[in-house]
């Protein structure tokens, strides 16, 4: 069950109501559902309520290959990384065992990780900003560039 990334989603909803969001910053992912009912909070948020540290050290190409290569990170950021992992089936490849381009291609896969995640933090935070100050929070701002 662990590695079927549907039923795992479909699990998780399952113990959610429709539309649930955390109580303290309304994001409406990496929940954890509340064992005596409400207040449903965001992994951060459940972390600090029970005074653990919010966030974990992120090994960005893995520990196996470049064990000294870390970021501070959310630890709600963290575990979605290991989902998409597990998502895109890439949780189980060889470990590399000094070959450099299966280090390299460890790192890449780090990377590319790190960068979805940010991407998908943008769009949040572009939703936010429509939504607190209207759809036109970008006016007077910087052209954006024509790729």
């Amino acid at each position: 069950m662990r590695d079927d990334p549907v039923l795992r989603a479909a699990t998780r909803a399952a113990r959610l109501p429709i539309g649930a969001a955390c109580a303290v910053c309304g994001r409406m992912a990496a929940l954890v559902p509340s064992r005596n009912g409400p207040p449903i909070l965001c992994q951060d948020h459940d972390r600090q309520r029970r005074g653990v540290s919010d966030r974990d050290i992120g090994h960005v190409a893995r520990r196996r290959s470049f064990g000294s290569l870390t970021v501070l990170m959310p630890a709600s950021a963290n575990e979605r990384i290991e989902d998409m992992r597990r998502d895109l089936g890439l949780a189980d490849t060889p470990d590399p065992l000094g070959d450099p381009l299966l280090v390299h291609a460890d790192y890449l896969e780090g990377r590319a990780l790190i960068d979805l995640l940010f991407a998908d933090h943008l769009r949040q935070l572009e939703a936010h900003l429509r939504t607190t100050f209207g759809d036109r929070y970008f006016e007077g701002g910087p052209e954006a560039p024509i790729v």
